[in-house]
């Protein structure tokens, strides 16, 4: 139905990693796709995200990201629950790595965005975008978490095919 709400995404650092294969002067169609729902609200960053991925503005992700930085949610306001989320999950978090928090806050921002939308009269669904996979013997990855707190976690292919973009 067209009238549905439409879906609402918290994406991961490895999404972004991904899309740098995907330069915007070859693949002008899905950065301007993914400009109107940034410009539409429907994309939402934790700031550990743009911090793993660092400051090199010669990288497309890096670029768009601080063209669209009214999408990117402080880490003062996702820490409270991203804290829960990573005391749950100690693996999501990487000690070795300087900037190696960003797990636990995408995970956090959709869990207090669907608590907002729970709210609202006409609920958007909140899922998750990771190119993590699940249930690696060793250690929980993003889709394992999303699981047990019941968020839908997508791989970019499968966000493109959510959104109906089968043309890229």
């Amino acid at each position: 139905m067209e009238d549905e709400p439409k879906a609402l995404y918290s994406v991961d650092t490895s999404s972004f990693i991904q899309l740098q294969v995907m330069p915007r002067r070859t693949f002008g169609t899905l950065w301007q796709r993914l400009d109107a729902l940034a410009d539409a609200g429907r994309l939402m960053v934790a700031e550990e995200v743009q911090r793993e991925l660092g400051d090199d503005t010669s990288e497309d992700p890096v670029k768009w990201l601080r063209d669209h930085s009214g999408i990117i949610v402080p880490t003062e306001v996702v820490w409270p629950t991203g804290r829960l989320v990573a005391n749950k999950y100690t693996d999501l978090v990487d000690l070795a790595k300087p900037n190696g928090s960003a797990d636990p806050c995408v995970i956090a921002l959709a869990l207090m965005e669907r608590e907002r939308q729970q709210s609202q009269l006409w609920q958007s669904p909140v899922l998750v975008v990771a190119q993590e996979r699940r249930k690696r013997p060793s250690k929980v990855a993003i889709p394992d978490a999303c699981d047990d707190y019941g968020l839908e976690c997508l791989n970019l292919q499968k966000f493109f095919e959510r959104e109906g973009w089968e043309d890229l």
